[in-house]
């Protein structure tokens, strides 16, 4: 864990909650500023009272527990670790009974088969996981966990992840592999502009992402390749600014012909292939959609005093523009989203947020996604925009729509972008533009 991660989890060895402080203990176990003494304290705090019930939260903290009790003993934890060994007893046995005196609560029994099999229990275990799979659904190729976790607050997404870790820690890794791709599916729906899903949260997520990572062990090798039409273009995993993840672009495809593509990577790697498409339009003005664009300046005042007016820049700092985007329908728009096409050799000086997600810029086209916006309400997007060659441009053009109706746009076309004191605006614009 990072400096950050240990800082967070100091604060958290105080908390009441068993398994955030169970948590904690786990990611502190191997940090040599923390005392023995210490861990021993906040360990023997969670051991439960004589008689107490066990639930969800104590079995998230038994899972907690697990990576440190299959460690190799260390001189420096000989306290705090026998701690943790006599609390994983009475965890397992008081989480049995709990398990077993619940005939419906598919979210405690995913739970305690994920604590019971990661801690030696597998017996038990895979009876809790058999009262919890009857509460799978299957739609498709996508299996989840219909169950509400109390603990963590979420639906399905916790309770999903406990059973996959659940089967995990039974070595029956093909069974958990259709509810990974499940919640690799999930967590890639909410990372989309636009999101199409909920977040996922950070519980979730970290489990999740601990399943993946426990199903994939096809090694280190960060190469893929992806054979279109037989042509192969191998791939690296893992380049500046996606982190795990690799973006090709292929060859236009000609109109009515079927493509394959087909990826290969290391044994026992779990991959997540998209592919997406953009049909390129003429750019062409379009006043008809319900967001109604203007760029202005940093003050406000309209960008272009006239139709065909060009942006003059100066080279050597950056260019500051906003674009004002109004909400002309009478109903709320949901789901705002705005392109805007940025010229060559532009650069961002900051990529813009709005309601928790960042603009994504993707072969010249900078993607923004808006937070609602109620009828007659308006949202700006400014850009500081950094030159990296001088001459005739040409960018700036916009489409924006509601993700309700992304068929109905209002369109801006490009302009003239003069970068440099000398530079004389272009003859003609381009036939056809860069707008997906």
């Amino acid at each position: 864990p990072d400096e950050a991660a240990r800082l967070h989890a100091r604060s958290a060895l105080r908390s009441p909650m068993p398994h955030v402080r169970a948590r904690a203990a786990a990611v502190l176990w191997s940090a040599p500023e923390l005392s023995d003494e210490v861990l021993e304290a906040a360990l023997s705090a969670i051991t439960p009272r004589e008689g107490q019930a066990l639930d969800e939260r104590h079995a998230i903290a038994l899972l907690a527990l697990a990576p440190t009790l299959r460690a190799a003993p260390r001189p420096d934890r000989r306290r705090s670790r026998q701690v943790a060994r006599r609390l994983a007893e009475t965890f397992r046995a008081g989480l049995e009974e709990a398990a077993a005196s619940q005939s419906d609560d598919p979210a405690l029994h995913a739970a305690v088969a994920a604590a019971l099999a990661w801690t030696g229990e597998r017996r038990a275990a895979r009876e809790a996981e058999r009262r919890a799979a009857r509460h799978l659904a299957k739609l498709d190729d996508a299996e989840w966990l219909q169950a509400r976790s109390p603990t963590t607050g979420s639906q399905n997404v916790v309770p999903t992840a406990l059973l996959a870790l659940a089967r995990i820690g039974d070595e029956r890794r093909r069974e958990a592999y259709p509810l990974v791709r499940t919640l690799t599916r999930w967590a890639f729906e909410a990372s989309a502009l636009p999101p199409t899903r909920a977040p996922l949260g950070a519980d979730g997520l970290g489990l999740a992402a601990a399943a993946l990572a426990l199903v994939a062990t096809g090694g280190d090798d960060p190469r893929v390749v992806a054979q279109v039409d037989g042509r192969p273009h191998e791939l690296v995993l893992g380049g500046e600014g996606t982190p795990g993840m690799a973006v090709s672009s292929l060859p236009e495809v000609e109109p009515g012909r079927a493509h394959e593509i087909v990826v290969r990577a290391a044994a026992a790697s779990a991959l997540r292939v998209t592919v997406t498409a953009d049909l390129r339009v003429p750019w062409a003005a379009d006043p008809r959609g319900p967001l109604e664009v203007e760029w202005r300046d940093a003050e406000g005042r309209s960008l272009f005093a006239s139709a065909d007016a060009p942006l003059r820049a100066a080279p050597d700092r950056p260019t500051h523009v906003v674009l004002h985007v109004r909400n002309r329908r009478p109903r709320v728009l949901s789901r705002p989203m705005v392109e805007i096409a940025l010229p060559a050799g532009a650069e961002l000086a900051a990529t813009p947020t709005h309601g928790g997600h960042s603009a994504r810029a993707d072969g010249g086209v900078l993607t923004v996604p808006l937070p609602a916006l109620l009828p007659g309400r308006s949202a700006q997007i400014p850009l500081a925009i950094r030159w990296g060659t001088s001459g005739a441009l040409e960018g700036l053009g916009v489409s924006a729509w509601s993700a309700e109706r992304p068929d109905v746009r209002t369109v801006i076309v490009p302009r003239a972008v003069l970068v440099g004191p000398d530079t004389a605006a272009p003859a003609a614009p381009r036939a056809r533009g860069d707008r997906p």
